[in-house]
């Protein structure tokens, strides 16, 4: 015998996240360009596909010793299209 309670759709999460970790510690400013364009892409992707906008764009950085450095742009309209988050970014 079925569970008989109604299945309930979950809603989607309110923020997602896309990553990059470089091998190494890098100085090479190309590179770490290249690899925010590749997030900016994905990002863009995801938030299609879930039928999302974002409000905003959040970019974190962790460094070699540990240390961190945040900062939030808010998005002048909600927006998956990826240049409109480049820019945020």
């Amino acid at each position: 015998m079925g569970d008989p309670r109604p299945v309930t759709p979950r809603l989607l999460p309110a923020s997602t996240a896309v990553r990059h970790t470089f091998p190494r510690d890098t100085h090479d400013g190309a590179a770490v360009r290249s690899a925010l364009l590749s997030l900016v892409v994905q990002l863009a992707l995801r938030l299609r596909r879930r039928g999302q906008a974002a409000r905003a764009v959040t970019l974190a950085l962790r460094f070699a010793d540990g240390a961190g450095w945040e900062k939030t742009r808010r998005l002048p309209e909600p927006s998956a299209h990826e240049d409109d988050l480049r820019t945020g970014a």
